[in-house]
Parts: C-alpha cells; sequence; structure tokens
C-alpha cells in the first residue's frame, strides 16, 4: 500500500510540473486603471504604453483613454520617448512661459522643426489625429528613424480631408501598420485625439520604426 501510495505521489508531481512548464497564453494582463478593460480594444495598447514609460495615468486608478489631448500632452510625451533632453529655454512662441510644465519639451520640439515655431502655440488646444502622425513623422527624422513599407497606400474613404502638410506623414506611417483608419474605413484625420488613440499611435510607432541604417542596408 506504501509503495502504490508513493507512485501515486510522485506521479501527482510529475503531472503538476509538466503543467507548469506549459507554454503560456500571451494574452495581456489588464492595466491597473479602473476605466481599461481587457475587453476595450485599447488595452494592450495602454499596457504597453505604461510599461515602456510612453505615458502615464491620470491618477493612480485611472487612465482616462477617452480624454483628449492637448497639443502639449502631445509634445511632452514624444520629449519623454527622446529621454527628455536637457533644453534651455528660450521663447519660441508667444504663448509658452518658462514656467510651463511643457516648456521644455516645446522648446526642444520647436528647435528640432518637430513642430513649427513662430507665433502661437496654443498648448491647451486638443490636437488632431492627423497632426500627431506629422509630430511623429519629423520626430523620426531627428531621431534617424525610418519606415519600413509592410503594406500599400490606404485607401480611406475619406482621403480628400487629409491635409496636404500630412499626407506623405500619414501614408508613411500607414505603410508601416504604425496608424490604421477606424473600422467605417475612414481617418478621420481632423478627429480629435484620445489618450487610447496617443497609446496606439505611440506603441505602434516604437515597435515598428526602424533605425534608418537598418532599412538602408536591407
Amino acid at each position: 500500500m506504501k509503495k502504490t501510495t508513493q507512485k501515486t505521489t510522485k506521479k501527482t508531481i510529475a503531472i503538476i510540473l509538466a503543467l507548469l512548464l506549459l507554454p503560456t497564453s500571451p494574452l495581456l494582463a489588464a492595466p491597473p486603471f479602473s476605466d481599461v478593460s481587457t475587453d476595450d480594444w485599447f488595452h494592450e495598447y495602454v499596457q504597453y504604453a505604461m510599461e515602456n514609460n510612453l505615458m502615464r495615468g491620470t491618477s493612480g486608478t485611472t487612465f482616462s483613454p477617452h480624454t483628449q489631448v492637448t497639443k502639449a500632452m502631445a509634445v511632452q510625451v514624444v520629449y519623454n520617448h527622446a529621454g527628455n533632453p536637457e533644453t534651455a529655454w528660450q521663447r519660441v512662441f508667444d504663448d509658452v512661459a518658462e514656467a510651463a510644465w511643457y516648456s521644455s519639451a516645446v522648446t526642444w520640439a520647436a528647435r528640432l522643426s518637430i513642430i513649427p515655431s513662430g507665433g502661437s502655440f496654443e498648448p491647451d488646444a486638443v490636437i488632431s489625429r492627423q497632426d500627431l502622425v506629422v509630430i511623429l513623422h519629423n520626430y523620426a527624422k531627428t531621431a534617424d528613424l525610418a519606415f519600413p513599407q509592410e503594406r500599400e497606400n490606404p485607401s480611406f474613404n475619406d482621403d480628400t480631408d487629409i491635409a496636404d502638410y500630412a499626407r506623405r506623414a500619414v501614408y508613411e506611417l500607414y505603410r508601416a501598420t504604425i496608424i490604421s483608419g477606424r473600422a467605417n474605413g475612414s481617418l478621420d484625420p481632423q478627429g480629435r485625439l484620445t489618450r487610447a488613440e496617443l497609446a496606439t499611435m505611440l506603441s505602434g510607432f516604437v515597435k515598428n520604426a526602424v533605425p534608418f541604417y537598418e532599412l538602408s542596408s536591407s
């Protein structure tokens, strides 16, 4: 009886160990926010943005995915990704004071032509979807990043709504699978950007933009 019990115990342990060694499912855990569920289309992008320090929550328990993104917020996030390079403040806009929390980011971005300088910046204005794409495109050039062509040009049903200054950026980031249109086939280029969409675009940018030398040597 004792031998039978020992064999049964060993067999049970072997089964448990085998189960522990099975490959785990790639399902992502829910981000630690009460307003982001694993059922949300954006939850994996929010998690990626958080894990890679691309964005932060709006509080310890909320991410506010549907909150619209201002121009100051968008530039600050790109500045964070660049490593917050030390930048001496310079009055590049009439409405950006040295004491503003985003002043270093805006000064940096303007100096590198990531955003146009002069006149008013309107930091509290909500940024459009196409304008974030332009910022990411301009930032890539300063960081020597390029966009691999993974698919053909888009065929958005509102293609004519894309501004001329944004068209090249939109097409290049779309071909690199960094951005996509909406479910109804539109891009909604002038639509107001939300934090969920910002997390999605940033995640795609970090994952898919590659060093220029890698693309030129392939």
